[in-house]
């Protein structure tokens, strides 16, 4: 019998701190890869990175979804034509054209924008004494952002947090949907790509600066259809909500358990990049990424067969010690930071630039607004594993608010 069959991961409902349990007595065992829903998943930082540098494999598509229990319908349509989905060369040309638009122009507008609109919810806080950050700041300030950058209409805004909330848990793991989960997906997909033509018809009329207005100019040069503009931006709404929220969550979970951190990034802001990094790796929210052989191949030793779906445990990575010393320290000012949060290689996030301004100014700007906020119960809830893996709820104590308390 095949000894990694032997160490299969335990079946759970939500994300919490033990998952790092299970994959250091695996690693303890002698074990580069562990089972989940039938699946190898991959847990060496080594193995994980090679796959996720290696051309000979690709994102798992729409080969993943039957897993989900989809296997029609519109969210299977709008999977076949999203940038991670397509052939080599068309991956590389839709790559570089979306890039290309978060010009430094944008991401500077965009810090702003974070600043403007998390200074605003501390503020509609008022003088309470405590209140759960991840659906007052955290949600709603990347969704808002991404509204701004993006050029959609304030009026979209509600609709749009509804619709990418709900397609935000598609990236979460390989867990069935029930035939109702599905239905809600489809109805979601649908109104979300009708909400990006909108935003693609109004910038057309009204051309801004932001990041649409870039694409429709890169678009028509390259001959790119409607359909596929729109599900670039839909992706871009659905992926920079659903990360940024999460990645904002691990990253105060974190802080809050140490309180010095959090005073020290509430005193010199400019900590931020190198927090938020860190949280990344010690809590990255992707924790799981679906990958697929498109050949028989050897990695690092380990045989991988033709169209074999391997899971890339991300979170096991990230605290690999043979990568990382005391990977399970929170440590901003480590020398090792090649984390794989943001994935690696050839589908390396493309939202990653604004994930981070976003993150980076909606840290920094919490914390110097609460620098005595407390976790008064470390014990928080976690997302349900079928989602990103973050702090499903964070009731902290605010503590006093400082006179001088404005955007940076």
């Amino acid at each position: 019998m095949d000894r990694h069959n032997l160490f299969p991961l335990r079946v759970r409902e939500r994300h919490d701190e033990s998952q790092h349990d299970e994959f250091r007595a695996a690693r303890t065992r002698g074990h580069r890869w562990v089972r989940q829903f039938g699946l190898r998943v991959l847990i060496d930082y080594a193995d994980v990175q090679a796959v996720l540098t290696d051309h000979r494999f690709r994102t798992s598509g729409v080969d993943y979804l039957p897993k989900r229990g989809v296997t029609s319908g519109p969210l299977f349509e709008w999977r076949k034509i999203i940038l991670s989905t397509q052939p080599p060369d068309i991956h590389r040309m839709l790559r570089a054209l979306v890039s290309h638009s978060f010009t430094a122009e944008v991401l500077a507008r965009l810090r702003v924008s974070v600043a403007e609109h998390t200074i605003n919810d501390c503020t509609e806080l008022g003088r309470a004494d405590t209140a759960d950050l991840v659906t007052t700041i955290f949600h709603r300030v990347p969704i808002k952002s991404l509204c701004d950058a993006l050029g959609f209409s304030p009026s979209d805004l509600d609709r749009l947090d509804i619709v990418s909330t709900e397609l935000g848990a598609m990236f979460g793991g390989v867990v069935p949907f029930t035939p109702d989960e599905i239905r809600r997906l489809d109805d979601a997909i649908v109104e979300l790509t009708q909400l990006a033509r909108k935003a693609i018809a109004d910038r057309r009329s009204r051309p801004g600066p932001d990041v649409t207005t870039r694409l429709i100019a890169a678009a028509d040069s390259f001959g790119l259809g409607e359909d596929r503009l729109a599900a670039i931006i839909s992706n871009l709404v659905i992926g920079g909500h659903g990360i940024t929220r999460a990645l904002l969550s691990c990253t105060t979970y974190t802080l809050l358990g140490q309180p010095d951190r959090w005073r020290q990034l509430a005193a010199d802001p400019g900590l931020a990049a190198r927090t938020v990094e860190e949280a990344n790796r010690l809590h990255c929210p992707a924790a799981t990424l679906p990958y697929v052989a498109m050949r028989d191949l050897d990695v690092n030793g380990l045989r991988i067969e033709r169209d074999e779906l391997v899971l890339l445990s991300v979170l096991a990575a990230n605290r690999d010690p043979a990568q990382f010393r005391e990977p399970d320290r929170f440590d901003p000012d480590r020398s090792e930071t090649r984390h794989l949060g943001m994935g690696g290689g050839p589908h390396y996030c493309i939202g990653a630039p604004v994930a981070r301004v976003i993150a980076q100014e909606t840290m920094a700007t919490v914390a110097s607004r609460f620098p005595d906020a407390e976790l008064p119960d470390p014990t928080v809830p976690w997302t349900p594993i079928s989602q990103l893996r973050a702090p499903a709820a964070l009731r902290v104590c605010l503590g006093r608010v400082p006179a001088a308390s404005t955007p940076r």
